[in-house]
């Protein structure tokens, strides 16, 4: 009698531990698109300030800076479970001291 009142608990055990599965891969697939998108600003980044380095002198510790935000676009499954919204963003910043000769 006991297992006709548990025919469905296999099922419904399964259709959670794929949701939850679905979840953890989103979460990875998600981090990864964040990651990529910072990288790829700090490259553009230390691009721009590398060439305003070379550029200027080293008097007196001067730094080459740059700045920038942008967006990371997050696929709809993973942005409704895990992040709330369609967008993650990213912020990065890099200062590079100025190479020169000092006079």
């Amino acid at each position: 009698m006991a297992t006709r009142l548990r025919r469905g608990q296999a099922f419904i055990e399964l259709a959670m531990g794929m949701f939850v599965l679905a979840l953890v891969l989103a979460a990875l697939f998600s981090f990864a698109d964040v990651i990529i998108g910072s990288l790829d600003t700090q490259r553009d980044l230390r691009s721009e300030a590398g060439r305003d380095a070379l550029l200027g002198s080293g008097a007196d510790g001067d730094f080459a800076s740059a700045s920038a935000k942008g967006e990371v676009e997050i696929e709809p499954f993973a942005a409704r479970y895990l992040f709330g919204s369609r967008t993650v963003e990213i912020g990065e910043s890099v200062h590079i001291p100025k190479t020169g000769i000092v006079r």
